[in-house]
């Protein structure tokens, strides 16, 4: 078996158990979690030097992001959040006008999506005009402390990840999002696959 081989074989091992430590995490904790770590968020110099959001719309089992997201709108602060492209692997992101639940609508993998007739965002001019302004919030599985990142095995984030870093030069922030039971010392991952820059409540790694 190769080293690539194993270290796939062990991201599919990992990612069940974390599947079922996941279902067990108390809702109240879960919610208590989130909000903590969203206001946390909120106040840190990352929020407030980003000018633009690359959001999501969290499923019942990820942290709930929109207050951030909200928070963001509020302060005149740019917000997209995406759409899986039907029969690929790609995402394009849509910016959000004012009201994320009703610019938003059920999707692919039951997934909240930005309704038709938004404005879609050019990565490319994203990147040029933005720079180090640009915050993404990353979903996933699980984190590392290493901040190594574990996704479901799709490979939307990936591929989105590593264009968005190599288009900015490496200036935007990636910031993981995940509760604190599924943060490990480390998680497998592969050369290929894009790191954080922090994790949602650990600022330190920036400042």
């Amino acid at each position: 078996m190769s080293e690539n081989s194993e270290v796939v074989e062990l991201k599919n091992t990992f990612r069940k158990e974390c599947r079922k430590l996941l279902v067990t995490l108390d809702p109240i904790t879960k919610a208590f979690e989130s909000c903590g770590k969203c206001v946390s968020f909120i106040q840190s110099r990352v929020f407030c030097e980003s000018d633009i959001f690359f959001g999501f719309m969290p499923t019942k089992n990820e942290m709930d992001i929109l207050p951030v997201l909200r928070n963001a709108l509020e302060q005149g602060k740019k917000v997209l959040v995406p759409r899986v492209v039907p029969g690929s692997r790609d995402m394009e992101f849509f910016y959000i006008e004012k009201d994320l639940n009703k610019e938003t609508e059920l999707g692919s993998f039951g997934i909240y999506e930005p309704v038709k007739g938004l404005v879609k965002a050019d990565l490319q001019e994203i990147s040029e005009k933005y720079g180090k302004k640009i915050c993404v919030l990353v979903p996933g599985l699980a984190f590392g402390k290493d901040h190594s990142r574990l996704g479901h095995g799709a490979g939307f984030y990936d591929k989105f990840l590593g264009n968005l870093k190599k288009m900015t030069g490496g200036r935007a922030v990636f910031v993981g999002v995940s509760y604190g039971a599924l943060v490990f010392d480390s998680v497998p991952h592969e050369s290929h696959d894009v790191s954080m820059d922090m994790l949602i409540g650990d600022f330190h790694a920036i400042f």
